[in-house]
């Protein structure tokens, strides 16, 4: 189903939840505002899009005001009037501070530019692009402050290990709360302020299904442990 045609519970319930306002007075998208919704931890910020809905009126011409209505907001760093826009600066390493805190990385020299890389056959081909003036010239980008990583001997630094391992990383706290925005939290088994800590296998990680007719009433909320689950469950098929 599409994000923008899911449960209105789910994003109404989450008036409850602090979020912080991003004005953007040249935004394409009038009537609304780039918000950012907090996770279990500073560094855990998801971007979403409020639009402001206008007041209902009533049969006897009172006007009802709306509460706004939360959707995805996918232009990434550049829906946010702070960054640089600068396109041969790159983009944050937002996921940077998550990686390292794990210690299963290791730093690696890595290897030399190459012309294929950018899709040329040689040097030259890539030195006659840089000096061309058409709108193809060929960039540099200075990536001179990027560090090349490697796991560590042993380790497999991906999400599905982490899965694996019962962990709830915050990439997976990130992806719970852009689904539903942590609507009804309270109600989930794991709570996302276990982010990179282990959950017992036994629980999310359970591979007891329920009956395909069961009656019982399915939560609209998707927890960070459930994305552990998917992400397992997903591996195994």
């Amino acid at each position: 189903m599409h994000p923008l045609f899911r449960t209105v519970d789910a994003f109404q319930s989450e008036r409850f939840l602090p979020a912080f306002m991003v004005t953007d007075k040249t935004s394409p998208f009038p009537k609304s505002a780039r918000i950012y919704v907090p996770g279990s931890r500073p560094d855990v910020r998801v971007p979403m899009r409020e639009i402001i809905l206008a007041p209902s009126r009533r049969p006897d011409g009172t006007l009802t005001p709306n509460d706004p209505f939360r959707v995805y907001d996918t232009s990434g760093p550049w829906g946010d009037t702070s960054f640089h826009h600068d396109v041969e600066l790159g983009l944050p390493a937002i996921r940077l501070p998550w990686v390292l805190e794990r210690n299963d990385i290791e730093a690696v020299p890595g290897r030399e530019l190459k012309p294929e890389d950018d899709g040329y056959l040689s040097w030259k081909h890539a030195e006659t692009a840089q000096r061309a003036t058409s709108r193809n010239r060929l960039v540099q980008f200075d990536r001179g402050n990027r560090q090349v990583y490697k796991g560590k001997p042993g380790q497999r630094p991906t999400q599905l290990a982490y899965a694996k391992q019962g962990i709830i990383t915050p990439e997976m706290e990130y992806i719970a709360i852009r689904e539903n925005q942590r609507a009804k939290s309270r109600r989930c088994r794991v709570t996302p302020s276990v982010s990179n800590t282990r959950v017992s296998p036994s629980g999310p990680l359970s591979r007891k299904k329920s009956p395909r007719n069961s009656s019982a009433p399915r939560s609209p909320v998707v927890a960070p442990s459930f994305q552990l689950t998917s992400i397992t469950l997903s591996s195994s098929r």
